[in-house]
């Protein structure tokens, strides 16, 4: 690093103004480089979670692929069954869960 002393009477500043020029540039140009090996490490971890769950020759699910499709399915049924009693619950005053359904009153004019 090259540094430049001027014969001011604030020289020392000028020199640390110009030594943390120097730092941002070199913190820019690693800062770049780190988020480009970053972009690279994301598309390796994409690429490798893909090889994990599909056969390369196929590329059918294998079984780590089976497993995490069966696991999903058996939540949203949960999800789906817990969805329907607590929607029973709800829609039904209580009531009506002891009570026995109410006879229709008959329609004049109309046998049975």
């Amino acid at each position: 690093m090259s540094t430049q002393l001027h014969h001011f009477a604030d020289g020392a500043e000028i020199r640390v103004v110009s030594d943390t020029f120097h730092d941002l540039s070199t913190l820019a140009r690693r800062n770049a480089e780190l988020e480009q090996a970053n972009r690279q490490l994301e598309l390796d971890v994409q690429r490798l979670e893909r090889l994990v769950y599909l056969d390369p020759l196929t590329g059918l699910g294998n079984r780590r692929h089976f497993d995490v499709v069966i696991a999903s399915v058996q939540k949203d049924s949960e999800d789906a069954a817990n969805f329907r009693r607590i929607r029973s619950r709800v829609s039904r005053p209580p009531e009506a869960e002891t009570s026995p359904a109410p006879v229709p009153a008959p329609v004049p004019g109309r046998t049975q």
